[in-house]
């Protein structure tokens, strides 16, 4: 007999939906018995390989949960972060401010640049006021120690405590008094490069424009300068006039360290050695001064040699001297008598 398929009770898992107990295959009725169970036969084995690699999935799914699982519980819990130690430039301390206008802002900018390199050592405003302080003599001493004896308010903010204490020390605003510098300040008898270190000291507190500079520049170099630019064309650029002029100093004065030693170190100018001895002849006829020797008698080849060499006088062998120049040619009875 042939049973009707039994329907499948709650399903729990999808695996026990296909197990073969819960389904019986439909068979015909005039299917032969023996093909009949074959087909049920191949049936069955199909389920259960089904059944088999499902498991399978459903392991492997499992795993793969679990993976993510424990995925986002480590992104729940960052790791720790370890922070590296940072090495700190330690530079010197600025020198001591005693309350000079001329220093004051050059010592704050000093504290500051600390401040910048040693942010640890200076995570607050009133250990930079404190720092300052501690760095105070003279009058600006006494002020500061006051304000901090009382608490005052500007102890609280560096910021506040640098603006009074410029307002007090360095009153005057560095714009106008690099004006007023600036048009009286010459080269003199300083190099142009030290003249330009100078001139571009002052100019960074001014509020002039390029071609003020220029100008006031110009002006303020020395005349032996002023008398090369004459002759060549002016730059229009203030960077390339003080380029200009720096290298035209230097050679002023190198060439005036060159005339120093020339004058120190007289060249001696030494007549050339002729070659060829000229004729008696020729000598006899021509007007050509001969040296001393008794009366006039010529010289031989080997003192004229030895006179060259040592650079004597050709007349009176005098190492002062030369023929030109003689004092004895003169007193000569023949020299007197042509003189006549």
């Amino acid at each position: 007999t042939i049973n009707a398929p039994v329907p499948p009770p709650p399903i729990c898992h999808p695996s026990l939906f296909f197990l073969p107990f819960l389904f019986r295959p439909y068979v015909p009725a005039n299917m032969d018995p023996k093909t009949a169970q074959e087909f049920q036969a191949q049936v069955e084995g199909a389920f259960h390989n089904y059944d088999m690699r499902m498991a399978e999935f459903t392991s492997s799914l499992r795993e793969i949960t679990e993976k993510l699982s424990a995925m986002c519980i480590s992104l729940r819990t960052p790791p720790p972060i370890t922070v590296q130690p940072v090495n700190e430039i330690k530079i010197n301390p600025p020198d001591k401010y005693d309350g000079n206008p001329a220093s004051c802002r050059t010592f704050l900018c000093q504290c500051e640049i600390n401040f910048s390199l040693q942010e640890s050592a200076f995570s607050s405003e009133r250990s930079k006021v404190a720092y300052v302080i501690s760095l105070l003599t003279g009058r600006a001493a006494q002020w500061a120690t006051a304000e901090w004896a009382r608490d005052s308010v500007i102890c609280s903010s560096y910021r506040q405590f640098s603006k009074e204490l410029k307002a007090l020390f360095d009153p005057v605003k560095p714009h106008r008094e690099a004006a007023r510098q600036l048009t009286k300040i010459r080269q003199g008898t300083e190099t142009a490069d030290e003249y330009i270190i100078r001139f571009r000291t002052i100019a960074c507190n001014s509020a002039w424009n390029e071609e003020a500079l220029y100008d006031m520049f110009y002006e303020g170099l020395s005349e032996r300068v002023k008398d090369e630019l004459a002759a060549r064309e002016l730059p229009r650029r203030i960077n390339d006039l003080m380029s200009l002029a720096a290298r035209i100093d230097r050679r002023i004065q190198e060439r005036g360290r060159e005339r120093h030693r020339n004058s120190l170190n007289p060249r001696v100018y030494h007549e050339p050695q002729c070659r060829f001895s000229p004729k008696p002849s020729l000598i006899s006829g021509s007007n050509m001064e001969e040296p001393m020797q008794l009366g006039r008698t010529q010289l031989s080849k080997e003192e004229r040699d030895r006179r060259f060499q040592q650079n004597l006088c050709f007349y009176c062998a005098a190492p002062d001297h030369r023929i030109e120049n003689c004092p004895v040619k003169g007193l000569a009875p023949h020299e007197r008598r042509r003189r006549v």
